[in-house]
């Protein structure tokens, strides 16, 4: 059964894909007006079958309370395999393969100094629309949670 913020994720996609700028080569997505929309509002145009692949990826990854503990702890400052093995109480080698598989993805980037590698959220647009999920999930909401 999915956990309870993962199911947040997917709820709040299509505010979360609006503050993003897609971009994939030199595909852009169209930049339209739907009805009734503020003037400075923007709209996205419909993802093509690639784009939602990897986004439906994307969450995937971030449907896994391990990867996102992980990738929370590493929004600000960079955090070594050892030392986020230790504050999570999991084995280097789980943390390890669950960060290859974020920075695969390009939620994270690797950073050597000296003998050990430190891991950061790639870059703003994952910082902010990661924030904005924590946001979301922290603030106290009417809404009725659902299992999927």
């Amino acid at each position: 059964m999915p956990s309870l913020l993962f199911i947040d994720i997917i709820q709040t996609c299509v505010h979360i894909l609006k503050s993003i700028v897609l971009d994939w080569g030199t595909k852009r997505i169209k930049d339209t007006k739907l009805p009734g929309m503020a003037p400075n509002e923007r709209s996205i145009g419909e993802l093509s079958s690639e784009q939602a692949d990897t986004l439906a990826t994307m969450f995937r990854a971030l449907g896994d309370a391990n990867r996102l503990r992980l990738i929370y702890a590493c929004l600000v400052h960079g955090s070594c395999v050892q030392d986020l093995a230790s504050r999570f109480g999991l084995s280097s080698s789980l943390v390890s393969h669950n960060l290859r598989i974020l920075k695969t993805l390009r939620l994270m980037r690797a950073d050597r100094r000296g003998k050990r590698v430190f891991y950061t959220v790639d870059d703003d647009h994952i910082r902010d629309v990661l924030s904005d999920m924590i946001v979301h999930v922290s603030e106290d909401s009417e809404h009725r949670r659902i299992s999927i």
